[in-house]
């Protein structure tokens, strides 16, 4: 929430972003009334000398504000060709530098040319002489003169700080990152209302800083601090966003490699690194073919071809993630998936047949009798770990259980399922968890012997099987499925 303060400074500013800095000339004539004012308490005056001083000064203030409104103009026209739409970098980079050392080119030239700085000796004889005081008060009054100057400088050096911020901060989120800080920063105080000041900009800079900090502790790798300041505060908001820059390109590169591997995976990867020694480990492999895909795609257009596997993949993906699976390679048309690697799931079988309903229940809802799919499931152990080299390695899992969930899915052309799986899948399932059908005995490419296969209940195809496959394979009435030494 910003003050009431730096809320009318951004009112004024709307419109104009130079109207705040003109307007806060006007707070010298108030500090030289107050000198005045510190004279009086040394040397009382009748009220028409306090009026013949306050008009001499107020002049000279007078003269000195017109005389800076043009020194400040002159710094400030970047600043104003940048709102008139040069935002090139160049022209961005001049803008933020005219408007953040505006305060110390201005004390720089207005000390040297500004006439009350040349005049206000002048003006303390007159004082003496009006006063009627012995000669050498008159080094009183330079003493006391010189303490409201450097005051009102000081005071104008801070006050141009905070109305410049506004448009600071609007330049500043369209700098380019690497750009360096080279103005060097003032840092002195006189009196508590300048020590406010100065608390005042210190404890914006670190609320801005705070917020910044927060959003980025919320997972917003986007927040930034306005650069404002040429000072320290002004080098450790740069070096913040520099940090929160980093951090925005990590998240970036996490969520794009996420996109190309698992995001359980890819969490593995950035915690222990990308080398994953091979262990030998129980699994559960699900192999899925899309149906018929292979005719789609010999008079399918390749963007249509590539279209319609973006969009299965899309809708089997989230599957196998929600049932905490993975996708571990696709391969043309097909899916390799894997529930048990590399995180350890006890429950790895359940989980795959699981996902292989799910999976069947989608495709039919979203494209009817167009798409099909065959899925074969095995379980058993593997070796999981990264393969390659080179400097380009994957994680995979390796052994015959994976050759034999490919076969099974392989199967399913013949047998008109849409789902078979092993006896040492079903063997892993819970008692009661699925209702299956048993296949007489498969026999597997590369298979000396028969494989004992089963379908899910739901996926029995006994009106759409053909006679053939029917005799061939044995399409039994559904039953509730029995632990393994029953089936035996």
């Amino acid at each position: 929430m910003k003050d009431p303060v730096d809320r009318g400074i951004r009112a004024i500013g709307r419109q104009n972003s130079y109207a705040p800095v003109w307007l806060q000339f006007g707070i010298s004539h108030v500090v030289f009334l107050a000198g005045l004012g510190l004279i009086e308490l040394y040397r009382p005056m009748s009220w028409n000398q306090f009026l013949v001083l306050a008009a001499v000064s107020q002049a000279l203030v007078l003269l000195d504000n017109v005389i800076s409104i043009k020194i400040t103009k002159r710094i400030w026209r970047p600043v104003r060709v940048w709102e008139r739409g040069a935002r090139d970098t160049a022209s961005t980079i001049e803008a933020w530098r005219a408007a953040a050392t505006l305060p110390l080119e201005y004390t720089r030239r207005t000390l040297r040319r500004a006439p009350i700085v040349t005049a206000y000796l002048p003006f303390m004889a007159f004082a003496t002489w009006k006063l009627g005081l012995p000669w050498y008060d008159f080094f009183v009054l330079a003493v006391v003169g010189t303490v409201v100057l450097l005051y009102a400088t000081i005071l104008r050096y801070f006050t141009m700080e905070v109305v410049s911020r506004p448009v600071l901060e609007r330049i500043a989120r369209e700098l380019p990152s690497d750009f360096a800080i080279d103005a060097p920063g003032v840092s002195f105080t006189i009196s508590f209302e300048l020590v406010v000041l100065v608390m005042r900009s210190l404890a914006r800079s670190m609320a801005d800083l705070q917020e910044a900090t927060d959003r980025i502790g919320k997972g917003d790798y986007t927040a930034r601090v306005p650069v404002v300041a040429t000072d320290e505060s002004g080098v450790l908001a740069q070096s913040f966003n520099t940090m929160a820059e980093g951090l925005d390109e990590r998240e970036r590169l996490r969520e794009a490699f996420g996109a190309y591997v698992d995001p359980g995976l890819a969490e593995r990867v950035l915690q222990e690194g990308p080398d994953f020694e091979g262990e030998e480990v129980p699994v559960t492999v699900l192999f899925l073919d899309i149906r018929d895909f292979t005719a789609f795609a010999e008079h399918a257009k390749p963007k249509e071809v590539v279209a319609l596997l973006n969009s299965f993949w899309e809708l089997v993906v989230p599957v196998l993630l929600r049932h905490h699976g993975h996708a571990n390679k696709f391969i043309g048309d097909g899916l390799l998936g894997v529930f048990g690697a590399p995180e350890m799931l006890p429950d790895h079988a359940e989980r795959a047949v699981r996902a292989a309903q799910e999976i069947v229940r989608l495709v039919r809802e979203r494209y009817g009798g167009e798409v099909g799919v065959g899925i074969g499931v095995n379980s058993g152990r593997v070796v999981a770990g990264t393969v390659g080299g080179g400097g380009r390695v994957e994680f995979t899992v390796i052994g015959d259980t994976v050759n034999t969930a490919a076969r099974v899915e392989a199967a399913t052309r013949e047998t008109g399922d849409d789902v078979l799986i092993t006896e040492a899948t079903r063997a892993a399932l819970r008692q009661d968890s699925f209702e299956l059908s048993e296949r007489s005995r498969v026999p597997l490419k590369g298979k000396r012997e028969p494989a004992r296969l089963w379908a899910l209940e739901s996926e029995v195809p006994v009106d759409g099987a053909s006679r053939r496959q029917v005799a061939q394979y044995g399409l039994t009435s559904p039953a509730r499925m029995r632990p393994s030494s029953e089936a035996s």
